[in-house]
């Protein structure tokens, strides 16, 4: 899949550990394209 940064995807996040967030939310790419083939990093977004 390629990833692109500035793309939004829903990424699951479980297993979560004590008060971090869980379950299946939409996060954004943050990583430069040149390594999202390596290594992804996602960042979940949260609204209310």
């Amino acid at each position: 899949m390629g990833f692109k940064r500035g793309d939004i995807y829903l990424v699951n996040f479980n297993p979560s550990k004590g008060t971090e967030a869980g379950k299946i939310r939409p996060a954004l790419i943050l990583q430069c394209d040149d390594l999202n083939d390596i290594l992804t990093t996602p960042a979940p977004l949260f609204y209310r």
